[in-house]
């Protein structure tokens, strides 16, 4: 493996952890339904919550460099790529268009 001193925070981290994930995915699945308009009006809020209760946590016990290197990593590694596929898949699909006669029937 590599011998830098953050690739084990994985193995390191116990299954207490994943609560703000949980937390996450939890929130955009029950509460949309639940009380839509709050949801719509605060779900920034709701998702900063979830992710600062991750961070503030994990600063705190793993030091403010392990803290802010992981957390470029995760933005400049996973999550902007993954917003640029999604936009590039948005621009070039755009333009598709699908004529026939096409019926929604179950056969």
């Amino acid at each position: 493996m590599h011998d830098h001193p953050f690739t084990s925070l994985g193995v390191e981290l116990s299954i207490f952890w994943i609560i703000p994930f949980v937390g996450i995915l939890l929130s955009i699945a029950i509460l949309p339904l639940i009380v839509p308009v709050f949801w719509h009006r605060n779900y920034g809020k709701i998702a900063a919550f979830w992710a600062l209760s991750f961070l503030l946590p994990f600063t705190l016990v793993k030091g403010i460099e392990i803290a802010l290197y992981q957390f470029l990593h995760v933005l400049l590694l996973d999550y902007f790529p993954f917003i640029i596929i999604l936009f590039s898949l948005y621009t070039i699909s755009g333009g598709i268009r699908i004529k026939g006669q096409l019926s929604g029937t179950p056969q």
